[in-house]
């Protein structure tokens, strides 16, 4: 009678305790994983719409602008004597964003695909940096920087996006 297998309390409550900590810990690395993926995947659907925007100004010969805000870009296109900004033009999209971007402002670009300020008064315009502040999760990818004919991914280094 003294030779009854099984578990007592005791080891249950220790095992239950153990695989209760290692699902903590397991959830945690599991949200930030999740939110370096997510602003990995924001910033590379930026370079393929704002990709897209170019080939669009190229295609249609018009003027195209990228109207930033801190939590979404609206496309506008525009006929050839209109006036660009932000009232004007026909609205090809907008897109909202899960993370906010630190860059508010117009991008715009011509006909040919090049960069342009248009609200300055014309010129072309390079090196604009498009970030998403990461709040120390370290994504492989968290910046943007639109050159005059490209446009180039990157990792935040202080102040610069350094292209990957």
């Amino acid at each position: 009678m003294g030779n009854k297998k099984g578990f007592t309390l005791v080891e249950i409550l220790i095992t239950i305790t153990l695989m209760g900590a290692l699902l903590a810990i397991a959830g945690l690395n599991f949200n930030t994983w999740q939110k370096k993926s997510n602003i990995d995947g924001q910033v590379k659907e930026m370079l393929a719409d704002f990709a897209e925007a170019r080939m669009t100004a190229i295609h249609r010969k018009s003027n195209v602008m990228i109207a930033l805000d801190s939590n979404q870009y609206v496309f506008r296109i525009y006929t050839t004597n209109e006036v660009v900004g932000r009232s004007t033009g026909r609205s090809i999209f907008t897109k909202t964003l899960k993370y906010p971007i630190l860059k508010s402002g117009d991008i715009g670009l011509n006909g040919r695909g090049f960069t342009e300020d248009f609200v300055v008064g014309g010129g072309f315009v390079s090196n604009q940096t498009i970030s998403v502040p990461s709040s120390g999760v370290n994504p492989a990818v968290d910046c943007l920087v639109v050159s005059t004919t490209r446009v180039n991914i990157g990792r935040m280094n202080g102040i610069n996006c350094e292209y990957k």
